[in-house]
Protein backbone atom coordinates (compact mmCIF):
# COMPACT_ATOMS: atom_id res chain seq x y z
CA UNK A 1 0.00 0.00 0.00
CA UNK A 2 2.86 2.29 0.90
CA UNK A 3 4.44 2.08 -2.89
CA UNK A 4 1.06 2.86 -4.52
CA UNK A 5 0.69 6.10 -2.07
CA UNK A 6 4.43 6.64 -3.51
CA UNK A 7 3.04 6.40 -7.20
CA UNK A 8 0.23 8.08 -6.54
CA UNK A 9 2.27 11.35 -5.40
CA UNK A 10 3.92 11.43 -8.73
CA UNK A 11 0.76 10.75 -10.65
CA UNK A 12 -0.49 13.36 -9.82
CA UNK A 13 -4.51 13.90 -9.31
CA UNK A 14 -5.24 11.07 -11.66
CA UNK A 15 -7.56 8.49 -11.01
CA UNK A 16 -5.16 5.82 -12.48
CA UNK A 17 -1.85 4.62 -10.74
CA UNK A 18 -0.41 4.25 -14.69
CA UNK A 19 -1.86 7.70 -16.29
CA UNK A 20 -1.48 8.34 -19.94
CA UNK A 21 -0.46 11.90 -20.28
CA UNK A 22 -2.07 12.53 -23.32
CA UNK A 23 -5.27 11.23 -22.51
CA UNK A 24 -7.94 10.85 -20.38
CA UNK A 25 -6.90 7.46 -19.52
CA UNK A 26 -4.57 4.94 -18.47
CA UNK A 27 -1.38 4.52 -20.58
CA UNK A 28 -1.64 1.90 -23.85
CA UNK A 29 -0.68 -1.35 -24.02
CA UNK A 30 1.93 -0.13 -26.75
CA UNK A 31 3.13 2.30 -24.50
CA UNK A 32 3.94 -0.74 -21.97
CA UNK A 33 5.31 -2.59 -24.69
CA UNK A 34 7.31 0.25 -25.88
CA UNK A 35 9.22 1.11 -21.92
CA UNK A 36 9.80 -2.94 -21.94
CA UNK A 37 12.01 -2.54 -24.98
CA UNK A 38 13.64 0.16 -23.94
CA UNK A 39 14.54 -1.16 -20.85
CA UNK A 40 16.08 -4.51 -23.22
CA UNK A 41 13.55 -6.73 -22.45
CA UNK A 42 11.64 -7.32 -25.82
CA UNK A 43 11.00 -10.20 -26.75
CA UNK A 44 10.94 -11.55 -22.69
CA UNK A 45 7.68 -10.20 -21.95
CA UNK A 46 4.91 -8.00 -23.09
CA UNK A 47 2.06 -5.50 -21.87
CA UNK A 48 -0.04 -9.35 -21.84
CA UNK A 49 2.36 -11.06 -19.63
CA UNK A 50 2.75 -8.35 -17.16
CA UNK A 51 -1.04 -8.34 -16.96
CA UNK A 52 -0.81 -12.76 -16.66
CA UNK A 53 1.41 -12.27 -14.44
CA UNK A 54 -0.73 -9.65 -12.00
CA UNK A 55 -3.35 -11.64 -12.57
CA UNK A 56 -1.74 -14.86 -11.08
CA UNK A 57 0.24 -13.61 -8.19
CA UNK A 58 -2.61 -11.45 -7.15
CA UNK A 59 -4.98 -14.72 -6.98
CA UNK A 60 -2.36 -16.27 -5.48
CA UNK A 61 -1.11 -14.30 -2.55
CA UNK A 62 -4.76 -12.62 -2.16
CA UNK A 63 -8.18 -14.38 -1.33
CA UNK A 64 -9.89 -11.85 -3.30
CA UNK A 65 -12.32 -12.61 -5.29
CA UNK A 66 -11.34 -13.49 -8.98
CA UNK A 67 -13.66 -10.96 -10.43
CA UNK A 68 -12.49 -8.28 -8.41
CA UNK A 69 -9.17 -8.71 -9.42
CA UNK A 70 -10.11 -8.62 -13.07
CA UNK A 71 -11.46 -5.67 -12.89
CA UNK A 72 -8.39 -3.57 -11.65
CA UNK A 73 -6.79 -4.61 -14.99
CA UNK A 74 -7.59 -3.47 -18.50
CA UNK A 75 -9.31 -6.48 -20.78
CA UNK A 76 -7.04 -9.28 -22.07
CA UNK A 77 -8.02 -8.68 -25.55
CA UNK A 78 -7.50 -5.08 -25.31
CA UNK A 79 -3.73 -5.36 -24.25
CA UNK A 80 -3.42 -8.51 -26.46
CA UNK A 81 -3.68 -6.32 -30.08
CA UNK A 82 -1.51 -3.61 -28.60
Amino acid sequence: MALLLQVRDMSGDSEWVFPSFQRVSVISGNAVNSLIKRAGYEGGQSAYGLRSCFSFIMKKRNRMDSYVIELMLPPSDEVASA
